[in-house]
């Protein structure tokens, strides 16, 4: 139903990274209404996925570790996805 599609786009853009600037590791804070699969993937500028992560979250507020370590000083794009919805924020890591 559009319901649980609405649920996880408004997740996800709700979502935040902190700390930002990061570095070796960050956090995503993300309030889900129901049980959900987050996935997490980390893009350079390029395009290139460099880090990826999946979790099975749980309805309510959630602190998902994000690892940083092994990345270059630079920008990126976070990619928060939650079935097909998902958003793109940008993490700057030091």
């Amino acid at each position: 139903g559009v319901g649980i599609a609405e649920n996880a786009l408004n997740s996800v853009k709700q979502s935040e990274i902190y700390p930002n600037p990061a570095s070796g590791n960050a956090k995503l804070a993300i309030g889900l209404k129901d049980n959900s699969k987050v996935e997490i993937n980390i893009m350079n500028l390029v395009g290139d996925v460099v880090k990826s992560t999946s979790t099975q979250a749980e309805a309510g507020e959630n602190n998902i570790d994000i690892d940083l370590s092994g990345l270059s000083r630079g920008i990126y794009l976070v990619n928060v996805k939650i079935g097909n919805a998902n958003v793109s924020k940008k993490l700057i890591v030091e």
